[in-house]
């Protein structure tokens, strides 16, 4: 049974993360959304490049999150990426971000207490962050 559709800028092929009240994905034509999780409406919406300064920016993978924070990797429009992005839950503001430099794209994969993994290629970082963030 559908509960609700949300029109998108772009293809979504993240797996969204859901909390107790919102849904969050990236779409492909580098929008990251939070959803309300009850009634499908739209809290915020936000292009990955207003964070990053990188033009035609965008995100593939699956955010990370605390209580209050989201945590997502760049793609870069041509690989120009290595971002690693913290944002407010509630409203979508950067927080801060990080870039590694060894890559050219960020995909942030899975987060937990203190940890974020980064996968570039076949590589594997972990990144010990303090979260949550406020």
């Amino acid at each position: 049974m559908q509960k609700w559709v949300v029109t998108t800028g772009g293809d979504v092929s993240a797996t969204p993360a859901v909390d107790n009240e919102k849904v969050y994905f990236p779409d492909w034509a580098g929008n990251l959304s939070a959803v309300d999780k009850g009634s499908g409406g739209v809290v915020w919406q936000k292009k990955i490049s207003d964070y990053t300064g990188i033009p035609g920016d965008r995100a593939r993978a699956t955010p990370a999150f605390t209580d209050s924070t989201l945590v997502i990797g760049n793609q870069g429009p041509f690989g120009g990426g290595g971002a690693i992005i913290a944002i407010n839950k509630a409203n979508g503001a950067l927080l801060w971000k990080t870039t590694d430099r060894r890559s050219g794209t960020a995909s942030t994969t899975e987060a937990v207490p203190g940890l974020v993994w980064r996968r570039s290629g076949q590589a594997w970082a972990a990144f010990a962050l303090r979260l949550p963030i406020t």
